[in-house]
């Protein structure tokens, strides 16, 4: 009997791992749980089998509650978390990820501090873990890094209008994506997956939102640039990430030189040649201060006159 059950295990684990490897991610959930079962019987609660089949269910279960969640889904997905949630138990990447995709639940449902409680949570694990694992850190931010938590927790953080505090988060996730690529190529070669390259334009255009709404705008324009700059090099410039970060920094020079040319004419500069919108623009993109920008215009006002 005993012999039965562990061929059908075998079995089924076959199954369930082809049907992950084709995302055929529901069948697969499927599958596992048939193969839980079996080893509750096998093996009881507590068991490391038991407890390796909970957490493949779990990681199921979050991918679907995502899948549930793009499709406005919200029931769904939040029945699916709960699950992976008791399932996940004590494995912490897959309770910090769960935590992670509540997080993403409640934004979307604008439920913003019950969102920000849960990525706080997730957050807390994911750098206790970090601080006593007796990995590196080089190396456990290249299998978990806690940066797309900062970076979501940002975006909750400048809903509320808290920008300063969103920064700092930003700021932090820059850091380590940036720590996490170096590690990346340092370990693997010129192999860091395009998806950690987007998370790292994604920092930059996120340090660069927090900054112009802070009014700051050459910190945010270089922050702007650097993530266009980011994504051309590492995805090319026809990638979708790349057009979008190219069409957020022209959005925001141009902003930023309508600001500009206001405040100048405001003072009584009205030099035209040197006023000009697309003067304005090549200066701000030279790298130019908006208050450098407006006393040259000023003075060069003051010196035709």
């Amino acid at each position: 009997m005993s012999e039965e059950v562990d061929l059908k295990i075998k079995q089924l684990e076959q199954s369930a791992n082809q049907l992950k490897a084709d995302s055929n991610n529901l069948e697969a959930l499927r599958k596992f749980e048939e193969i839980l079962d079996l080893k509750y019987r096998k093996y009881g609660d507590g068991s490391h089998e038991v407890r390796s089949t909970k957490c493949e269910i779990a990681i199921l279960c979050n991918i679907l509650s995502m899948d549930s969640l793009q499709n406005n889904d919200f029931e769904l997905t939040k029945k699916l978390l709960k699950k992976a949630e008791k399932l996940a138990e004590k494995d912490y990447r897959v309770l910090a990820c769960t935590f992670n995709n509540y997080g993403c639940l409640f934004r979307k449902t604008k439920k913003l501090r019950s969102a920000l409680t849960f990525l706080l949570k997730a957050l807390e694990i994911e750098y206790k873990h970090v601080n006593e694992s007796d990995n590196s850190v080089d190396d456990e931010l290249i299998t978990s890094n806690p940066c797309d938590i900062h970076l979501n927790i940002c975006a909750i953080l400048s809903q509320m209008d808290k920008h300063d505090i969103a920064l700092q988060h930003a700021m932090k996730a820059l850091i380590l994506i940036q720590d996490e690529i170096i590690n990346r190529i340092g370990t693997e070669g010129d192999k860091t997956p395009s998806e950690r390259l987007v998370v790292l334009s994604i920092a930059y255009h996120n340090i660069g939102v927090e900054y112009e709404f802070l009014k700051k705008y050459q910190q945010a324009l270089n922050a702007y640039k650097k993530s266009v700059i980011n994504a051309e090099t590492h995805l090319g410039p026809s990638n979708l990430m790349t057009v979008n970060m190219r069409n957020v920094y022209d959005k925001a020079i141009n902003k930023i030189a309508d600001v500009i040319l206001k405040t100048v004419s405001r003072k009584g500069a009205k030099n035209k040649s040197a006023t000009k919108k697309n003067n304005i623009i090549e200066m701000l993109d030279d790298g130019m201060s908006e208050e450098e920008i407006i006393n040259y215009l000023t003075k060069t006002k003051e010196k035709k006159e």
